[in-house]
């Protein structure tokens, strides 16, 4: 493995894939001009997706996640794996517009159990928002009203401002604060891609202890 190579073509994917999202929103945008809500609210997720990827191949090109990890993987090729770093990105931009404290470890478990399962329901939404389908002798159609789509839309266009300000702004010290944060966790995550909240529970043990 070239690691110099693997490095600058990560942070080349970044940069694309950020022009990519934004070209996704462009084209949202055409299409909720022309009352084409559905389908624009499936561009959008398009967008997230970009977002997503531009924002971990970048975390990855800083060596703050390692190269060769599961999580770097999925994210060209997994939904699911990109729709949960959509939700990381919503909690950044949460705490950091509404002053919110830093989450305890506790309260990081009940956010891995209670949204463990949302990840997946959101890649339905995309596709509940493409695809004509049947299910139980009833068929459904792509609908989605102009006020859900646009305040998807907001959504998308925060989640790539905070994603892109993450990308720019932060220091080489709060970059090194990351590395040695994520150098901390266990090897089995970086090759399985998941988070155990038993890990949590047990760094909340430790603490108490």
């Amino acid at each position: 493995m070239n690691e110099a190579k693997d490095v600058q073509l990560l942070k080349e994917v970044s940069k694309l894939s950020f022009e990519n999202a934004e070209q996704w929103i462009r084209d949202a945008k055409l299409l909720i001009e022309d009352k084409s809500h559905a389908h624009a609210r499936a561009l959008l997720s398009f967008a997230c997706e970009e977002i997503v990827k531009g924002f971990v191949c970048w975390i990855a090109s800083e060596k703050l996640w390692p190269l060769d990890s599961k999580s770097v993987k999925d994210v060209f090729r997994n939904h699911v794996a990109k729709n949960q770093v959509i939700l990381a990105l919503s909690l950044i931009h949460l705490r950091k517009h509404f002053g919110l404290k830093e989450l305890k470890d506790s309260e990081i478990i009940d956010v891995w159990r209670n949204w463990k399962e949302y990840p997946g329901q959101m890649e339905i939404g995309r596709q509940d928002a493409i695809y004509v389908g049947l299910k139980n002798g009833k068929i459904s159609v792509p609908k989605i009203n102009e006020t859900q789509v646009v305040g998807v839309l907001r959504g998308v266009e925060v989640l790539l401002k905070e994603a892109k300000e993450l990308t720019e702004n932060l220091t080489e010290s709060e970059k090194e604060s990351l590395r040695k944060y994520f150098l901390s966790w266990p090897k089995e995550v970086w090759k399985t891609g998941k988070v155990p909240a038993e890990w949590f529970e047990k760094i909340s043990e430790d603490k108490e202890g």
